[in-house]
């Protein structure tokens, strides 16, 4: 199943310094649909947009610290409704105890309504510790999302950091998937190193079954992320990865 793919474009920051519109112009060529965070040209909100839009990308979410959502909820909502983006996303929280997460749930059940009123989803980005962290049994991401209005916090589940936490993607996407718009693709070399991660379709992911999972619980876009290359360049790593998705036939 095909469905668009999407970028963080972290992993070619040293590109991006040196020509920012010329490696989004690259990333688009190469198939890439979308670009995950806040697109600026020299500080430029509306300059990133008219970027995009002439290469028929755009931005789908824009990650925000938690403590902003309040202290900088008018600057957030200015940048989405310049970029046109769907997603706010909290891209951390330590998660430590079942107090901190409820405390999280709370934030989360005061802002998220008014987000929504403006046209967007807050969505939370997991990492491998809401996983390992469990109260009564129960993971932290879980409690979390058991802690807050469907309506309020959506998942934006990273699948490697979900390996990397000991449990099956695919089951968890099936699980949750009305809480999920939007999956963040990444590949893992050696699932005994920590954030080890490759170029995507070169890992243990089963990333066709993950994709087509997403695609069949209503997921609507696929976003592609590596921290940091594996043996390949930066550039040959979101080649590779989008060539990889091709062959699929999930690109």
């Amino acid at each position: 199943m095909k469905i668009p793919i999407g970028i963080i474009p972290g992993i070619v920051s040293d590109e991006l310094k040196k020509d920012y519109a010329g490696t989004i112009t690259q990333l688009a060529a190469l198939g890439y649909k979308a670009i995950e965070g806040t697109v600026t040209l020299n500080g430029d909100v509306a300059a990133g947009r008219a970027l995009l839009d002439s290469l028929g990308m755009r931005a789908i979410t824009i990650g925000v610290k938690k403590e902003a959502l309040e202290t900088e909820f008018d600057k957030y909502m200015k940048d989405a409704d310049t970029l046109g983006v769907e997603h706010i996303t909290v891209w951390w929280s330590e998660c430590a105890t079942k107090d901190a997460v409820l405390k999280d749930a709370e934030l989360y059940n005061r802002i998220g309504p008014r987000i929504a009123a403006r046209g967007y989803k807050l969505c939370y980005h997991n990492h491998d510790h809401e996983f390992k962290n469990a109260f009564d049994g129960v993971y932290a991401l879980d409690l979390l999302l058991d802690s807050t209005d469907p309506k309020a916090l959506h998942s934006e589940l990273d699948v490697a950091w979900v390996t990397y936490g000991g449990e099956d993607p695919v089951a968890y996407i099936k699980r949750r998937a009305r809480r999920i718009p939007v999956i963040h693709l990444k590949d893992i070399a050696d699932i005994n190193t920590r954030a080890k991660f490759t170029a995507v379709g070169t890992g243990i992911v089963k990333v066709k079954d993950v994709v087509d999972t997403a695609v069949a619980c209503g997921v609507k876009w696929i976003v592609y992320e590596q921290d940091r290359p594996n043996n390949l360049t930066p550039m040959e790593s979101v080649t590779a990865t989008m060539l990889n998705l091709k062959e699929l036939g999930i690109a």
